[in-house]
């Protein structure tokens, strides 16, 4: 049970009554959830100061050490809302601060640190897709696929399975509701898009 201490929430500006370990109930209830952290993820700020603190930091980049986006995510990325209905990847808005606007075909690339939270435009550059595929498998960071994806449903024998069922006119819907996948996981296994691997 929190019991009130007359103190103030640890947080700046927050301005409620300390309860729980140092923290009002919301930003302590908050920092336990989050392995100490009060305020990582609360998407509760003045309208722009995300968006204000991004462009500081890449005004005085004064470090070659990574520089991990404390905010939001998108999937693996960091992400910032630039504007009404504006929203985009936190190293993408980098990498055009610092390298100027992204070239046709070309995608914002992590290097050396291949970290996808940092946002430091030393670590970035304009690459083509292709270029930044083999930096990923290069340095291990590509999502796993097969049997190494610990999520994977299917073994090699029965992607082997499903490709031999197909050739003897086996629908996609019919393989899908056999081996528990989608008709689109069945699709690209029999097109070769996915266990390219495995013949």
């Amino acid at each position: 049970m929190s019991t009130p201490t007359g103190d103030l929430c640890d947080v700046p500006e927050c301005g409620k009554e300390s309860v729980l370990d140092g923290y009002c109930r919301r930003h302590g209830t908050y920092a336990r959830r989050h392995g100490g952290n009060p305020i990582s993820n609360i998407n509760r700020l003045p309208n722009g100061e995300v968006r204000n603190y991004l462009f500081a930091q890449l005004n005085n980049v004064v470090t070659d050490e990574c520089m991990i986006w404390p905010y939001a995510r998108a999937g693996r990325y960091g992400s910032v809302w630039l504007g009404p209905g504006l929203r985009e990847y936190v190293h993408v808005v980098a990498c055009e601060h610092a390298h100027g606007p992204r070239p046709t075909g070309m995608q914002a690339a992590h290097g050396p640190c291949n970290k996808t939270l940092c946002f430091n435009p030393r670590h970035l550059s304009w690459k083509t897709r292709l270029d930044n595929e083999r930096d990923k498998l290069r340095d291990g960071t590509n999502t796993p696929t097969g049997v190494q994806n610990h999520a994977s449903k299917l073994t090699p024998d029965a992607v082997i399975a499903i490709r031999q069922k197909h050739r003897e006119g086996h629908t996609q819907a019919e393989l899908s509701r056999e081996y528990g996948v989608t008709p689109g996981a069945i699709r690209k296994i029999i097109y070769w898009l996915t266990w390219k691997d495995v013949s």
